[in-house]
């Protein structure tokens, strides 16, 4: 049916004039529906000898029944894009045949092959899209198709420019086109002049009519080189034979710059706390060198100061002592003692007078003690 539906394009192009273009669009039949039922369709745009992007739009009766993706959408020459037609029946309308247009307008202006290039015109195409709305049951007779299908919507990718080594995430927006509930596996082909450098695949779980779902993809960088690539989305029903149609491309740049990934930014992180950490040790052992040297000179200080209070004790103490030795038998037990061990009487007088005893007692004493020996 694709093949079909291309060598038609290719034909109309063949046909026309060199100074003239074509745009096909399928027709939007969406049969036969009920109030509250909500209809997918996908139909075809095909380009014939130009590139060009169009926008998607809807006129008549269901133009606010009907919602487009994309939005807009880009053909190259000799191929065709598809667009999705969601249709919402309102609850309360009436019964009838309800009649609208599916609007592609080119953005690019196309020569008209007359005066300057830049002049030209707008390039634009309307297709018939149609409903019939019962409101019982009879419609129901007409057997209707079966189809699985699964369509992309959208594709995107972030960064669109990316360091070799980054990590790119694919974002593929689905939707179940189809009139059954269905499952099947989307997949994302990147590619570089045509040639396939990197395939990607997952599993859909089953999704019901017209209803959508995101599925994400993260793209390696690091082992498909640098340069310019393109990126195609494709979703394939379960089971089924048929080659799933390529939505895209979307562009990707890779530099051959290599790109700081989380686990090497986080080895760096870690060598410059570690750098951190001796540099504040580093500084912490200086502090605490010049801490102690205060210190030692504190504890010198203090030292001093308990030893000359210890001495101011000791010579208060060696006076009381004086005053007592200075009075009675103490006085002469401490002359007795210090002859018997071989002072001199001198030695012993310098030493008593240096204690603050008087001369006068000292001889006093000594005097006694010779009287004792008589």
């Amino acid at each position: 049916m694709e093949g079909i539906k291309y060598l038609s394009i290719l034909i109309l192009a063949i046909l026309m004039s060199s100074s003239s273009y074509a745009l096909t669009m399928e027709r939007a039949d969406f049969g036969y529906a009920k109030p509250g039922d909500k209809i997918v369709k996908n139909i075809l745009v095909g380009a014939d000898i130009r590139d060009n992007t169009y926008l998607m739009d809807v006129e008549g009766d269901i133009a606010d029944w009907v919602s487009v993706s994309p939005k807009e959408i880009f053909v190259e020459a000799y191929h065709s894009g598809t667009i999705t037609l969601v249709l919402d029946v309102p609850l309360d309308v009436e019964g009838g045949r309800y009649n609208g247009l599916i609007v592609a307008s080119g953005l690019k202006s196309i020569s008209s092959g007359e005066g300057d290039a830049g002049t030209g015109y707008l390039l634009q195409i309307k297709s018939l899209a149609k409903v019939y709305v019962t409101q019982n049951e009879s419609h129901l007779s007409i057997p209707k198709e079966k189809i699985e299908a699964l369509s992309i919507l959208e594709l995107d990718a972030d960064p669109l420019e990316a360091e070799k080594g980054e990590e790119v995430r694919i974002d593929v927006r689905v939707i179940n086109s189809g009139t059954e509930d269905t499952s099947g596996s989307v997949f994302i082909d990147v590619e570089k002049e045509g040639e396939a450098v990197e395939t990607l695949s997952t599993d859909l779980a089953r999704l019901g009519v017209a209803e959508e779902k995101t599925v994400s993809f993260y793209l390696d960088t690091s082992d498909i080189g640098d340069g310019y690539f393109e990126i195609y989305a494709s979703a394939k029903v379960t089971g089924s034979g048929d080659a799933p149609k390529r939505y895209g491309p979307v562009d990707l740049f890779v530099s051959g710059k290599e790109y700081l990934s989380g686990y090497n930014i986080g080895l760096i992180s870690l060598i410059l706390l570690l750098i951190l950490i001796l540099i504040l040790l580093y500084i912490k052992r200086e502090t605490i060198k010049g801490y102690v040297k205060r210190k030692k000179n504190y504890d010198v200080k203090a030292e001093i100061e308990r030893l000359t209070e210890q001495e101011k004790r000791l010579r208060k103490a060696i006076a009381e002592i004086t005053k007592k030795v200075g009075t009675g038998d103490e006085l002469l037990d401490y002359i007795k003692n210090n002859l018997k061990k071989g002072h001199s009487t001198d030695a012993i007088e310098e030493k008593l007078i240096k204690h603050g005893v008087s001369k006068n007692k000292i001889n006093q004493a000594f005097k006694r003690i010779l009287d004792d020996l008589k």
